[in-house]
C-alpha cells in the first residue's frame, strides 16, 4: 500500500514513483503526508481535495509540478516550503487561504498568479522565492503580511490593487 488514507484524508505516501496521482475521494492531504519525499516530481490531486494541511509537501526538493484541483480552498502553513524545484503551479480560483510560509524557498518559481478569491497573503507566504519575478495581487486582497515576499531578490514586478489597506 503506497497511500495511508483515514476518513478521506491522505495521511502518508510511501511510494517511490516520481509521478504521484492521488486517488479520487481523498478530501484532504494531511500534515506531513509527503514531507521530505525526494522521489516525487509531479503530484496530481483529484477534484475531491479541498484542503492541503500544514507541511504536507514540505522539503520535497525534487517536486517540479503540482496539479491543484479547482475545488481547493485551503493551503496550510509551510505546505510546499522548500520545494526547491517547484516551477509549475497554478493556484485555482476559490482558494481563500494560503498559510504562513506556504511556498517559502520555492526557488524555481518565477511567477505566480494569485486567485481572485484570496483576501490576504500570509506571513512569509513566498519568503526566499529567490527567482520569483512577477506577482499580480488580486483585488480582493486587503492585507499583505510580514515578509510575504521577503528576500525575493529577482522580484521586479509586484502589481498591487487599490484594495490593499495594510502591508506589514
Amino acid at each position: 500500500m503506497i497511500f495511508k488514507i483515514d476518513n478521506n484524508q491522505l495521511m502518508q505516501y510511501t511510494g517511490v514513483s516520481g509521478n504521484c496521482i492521488v486517488p479520487d475521494g481523498v478530501t484532504s492531504i494531511g500534515v506531513d503526508a509527503f514531507k521530505d519525499n525526494l522521489n516525487v516530481t509531479k503530484i496530481t490531486l483529484p477534484l475531491s481535495v479541498t484542503q492541503i494541511q500544514q507541511n504536507a509537501f514540505e522539503n520535497c526538493t525534487n517536486l517540479r509540478e503540482v496539479q491543484l484541483p479547482n475545488n481547493l480552498l485551503y493551503i496550510g502553513n509551510y505546505a510546499f516550503a522548500r520545494c526547491e524545484s517547484l516551477s509549475v503551479l497554478t493556484l485555482p480560483q476559490g482558494i481563500t487561504t494560503i498559510g504562513a510560509g506556504a511556498f517559502m524557498a520555492c526557488n524555481a518559481l518565477t511567477a505566480i498568479s494569485l486567485p481572485s478569491s484570496l483576501n490576504e497573503i500570509s506571513i512569509m507566504a513566498f519568503f526566499r522565492c529567490v527567482n520569483l519575478k512577477n506577482v499580480v495581487v488580486p483585488n480582493a486582497v486587503t492585507c499583505i503580511n510580514y515578509h510575504a515576499f521577503g528576500y525575493c531578490a529577482a522580484l521586479n514586478r509586484l502589481q498591487l490593487p487599490n484594495s490593499i489597506n495594510r502591508i506589514e
